[in-house]
């Protein structure tokens, strides 16, 4: 099969892009199966429309106690309305005329099936967590919200975040290098997150779910207990199994970082009681509001990042904060000096899934041209009936998005 990647495809503002293959009649079960950051919704439906309005809840509905014949009371929240934009994913494949024949017969099913989902799964993923292996989508997610939109900074070149608006608080997990103690320390922030859930009234464990990036795993397989007995996955205490998630939905997306990933540095400058930050030396690692930042003896302790200045991949400053009643405030740095800061980078974030809501759209469509150019590379075209060629369109579209973002989730550090 001849397979040309990447595709020219749609600019941005329309939603669409180009990948490598799929077949469109698995697609709508294999995108909710394999998609991590799908699998947690809450709101999972099928739609026929381009854009679609539902109803959320604005804050909390209340209820108290009536006595025989007395005034009932009337809920303190009310219904908002929220509106989710379906964006386009696509995928074309070029096959010779032979090859069409075999696809019919099924012979190449399995491969184009397997292919193609992970391709479109993991493109979806990209954007709906909103980073790709790691990194801040280029440009940004085309969904309307996704699950690290809140504490990401916008990628506007030399705009400033001067407010955390939207932006949650997050939870950090300590370094441990004993496998035991680090497995439970990943178990101990996990149970403060979940804290912070109930704290905002999303306290229902059966509506939480936790996504993590991979590696997580083999923390929980290698904890062992002063015998040497597995902590977790199959392990037991006390005749009981023990589950380091406290049973919570989960799932694993390659776009979060790997606990295995090294802690990224930030070379920068500073004067002894301003916030203000100077970038010498940009690593590659993705900056971000309320982002952990450590510098011992320069920077206070319980820093984040308040506010980001430049370009995503180039900042020339931020501003250091502190988190203080649900809002970052300005910090200012302890000394005048040059160094290197540390920087926790977000490895996974516990959600309340209902408050995650997602819109497939129900057909699946397919369309074949064996007449077309195609620029499969900047300058470089296929003609399709001079080289006996078809091409297989595959298209679907789905909406994103999360509400109430700053207090249903909770940004996992490490």
């Amino acid at each position: 099969m001849t397979n040309f990647a990447p595709l020219s495809g749609a600019a941005n503002a329309s939603g669409g892009y180009l990948l490598p293959p799929e077949q469109g009649e698995i697609l709508v079960n294999g995108l909710l199966v394999e998609t991590g950051a799908i699998q947690l919704a809450g709101d999972a439906r099928a739609t026929t429309s381009r854009k679609t309005n539902f109803p959320i809840w604005l804050g909390r509905p209340t209820a108290g106690p009536v006595g025989e014949g007395g005034k009932k009371p009337v809920t303190g929240a009310g219904f908002g309305q929220t509106t989710m934009n379906v964006k386009k994913f696509a995928s074309i494949v070029l096959f010779t005329d032979e090859q069409i024949a075999d696809l019919q017969n099924g012979d190449l099913n399995v491969l184009v099936d397997a292919g193609v989902r992970q391709a479109l799964s993991l493109s979806i993923d990209a954007h709906a967590v909103g980073a790709e292996e790691g990194v801040k989508v280029a440009g940004s997610s085309v969904f309307d919200s996704n699950l690290l939109g809140a504490p990401i900074a916008p990628a506007k070149s030399s705009e400033s975040v001067t407010t955390n608006t939207g932006a949650a608080e997050g939870i950090i997990i300590p370094k441990e290098a004993e496998a035991q103690k680090q497995g439970m320390a990943v178990q101990a922030a996990v149970s403060a997150a979940l804290g912070k859930l109930e704290a905002n009234g999303y306290g229902n464990p059966a509506d939480i779910g936790i996504l993590l990036g991979f590696g997580f795993q083999q923390t929980f397989r290698d904890a062992r207990d002063n015998q040497n007995r597995p902590l977790y996955d199959g392990g037991t205490y006390a005749g009981q199994s023990i589950d380091p998630l406290y049973t919570l939905t989960r799932g694993h997306s390659t776009n979060l970082v790997s606990a295995a990933a090294a802690e990224p540095a930030l070379e920068c400058s500073f004067t002894s009681g301003s916030p203000k930050v100077s970038i010498t030396t940009r690593g590659t690692a993705a900056l971000s509001v309320g982002q952990p930042i450590t510098l011992a003896g320069k920077i206070p302790a319980n820093s984040v990042i308040r506010a980001i200045v430049g370009k995503p991949g180039a900042e020339t400053e931020i501003e250091l904060g502190k988190w203080e009643n649900g809002a970052i405030v300005a910090v200012n740095a302890e000394a005048t000096a040059a160094g290197t800061a540390k920087l926790k980078r977000q490895v996974g974030c516990l959600v309340h899934r209902p408050n995650i809501h997602v819109r497939l759209r129900s057909d699946i469509e397919v369309r074949v041209s064996n007449e077309a150019s195609i620029e499969i590379a900047p300058g470089e075209t296929v003609n399709l009936f001079e080289q006996n060629l078809h091409a297989i369109l595959y298209e679907t579209r789905l909406g994103y998005m999360v509400h109430d973002q700053g207090r249903c989730i909770v940004p996992l550090y490490f």
